[in-house]
């Protein structure tokens, strides 16, 4: 793990109630829509106040490293896909039942969403424009009548949180979420919809501790809403 010394040390209160760590994978600095960044500032906020603890790394080739914090947070690197070791390591990440939050994009993107949403055995199925509602309920979409998607992409398979599935959890415990629009992040968008409460929500859900298993209640009687290739 290429880690550049940066710890950021908060107050938030949930955060030293649950002594949460988390790494944020930042190899490059090339996109300006990330995690530290002018066009995130609110996001940013809202990750260093949630967390006891926010470091900003490099990659995640260094497994032993990346078992030394709580949370993962990855984001989206353009053109610069996971290695298969980083695949290796994020999978094994997850199968602790750590939380992960990865950001992907729209077609644009296609190397990195493909190394992303390969790691479990999905691809990119078409565009995510405009409004989307919630499919289910659960603390992601707790609170939300409708998103704004900026322009980003929808994946195959996983538990589709929303009509367009741009926002979706993996993994055997559930505890994976990729959002395949990072602009939907911005400042500049939050005021949109209900956005700004969906990245709180994204943000404790990553920071919470993982429930023994997911409840989820479907919105006009449906329990839950899983897709299948």
């Amino acid at each position: 793990m290429k880690a550049i010394a940066i710890t950021i040390v908060t107050a938030g209160v949930a955060a030293s109630a649950l002594g949460q760590s988390l790494f944020v994978s930042q190899p490059n600095t090339n996109y300006d829509a990330r995690y530290g960044t002018t066009r995130w500032s609110d996001t940013t906020s809202y990750i260093d106040t949630t967390f006891s603890s926010v470091t900003l790394g490099g990659d995640i080739s260094d497994l032993n490293a990346l078992l030394t914090y709580d949370r993962l947070w990855l984001d989206q690197r353009f053109d610069a896909p996971l290695s298969n070791d980083e695949v290796s390591n994020l999978l094994a990440f997850a199968a602790t039942g750590r939380r992960v939050v990865i950001i992907g994009e729209n077609f644009n993107w296609p190397s990195w969403n493909a190394s992303v949403l390969g790691a479990f055995g999905s691809f990119v199925d078409g565009n995510a424009d405009s409004i989307a509602s919630p499919v289910i309920n659960n603390d992601i979409t707790n609170g939300i009548s409708t998103v704004d998607i900026s322009s980003g992409s929808t994946a195959d398979g996983g538990i589709e949180l929303f009509t367009q599935n741009f926002a979706t959890l993996w993994g055997d415990t559930d505890n994976v979420l990729t959002v395949l629009d990072s602009n939907i992040w911005d400042t500049a968008n939050l005021g949109a919809a209900d956005n700004r409460l969906f990245t709180q929500n994204a943000i404790d859900w990553l920071a919470v501790p993982a429930p023994s298993g997911l409840a989820l209640l479907g919105l006009g009687g449906i329990a839950a809403v899983r897709r299948r290739r």
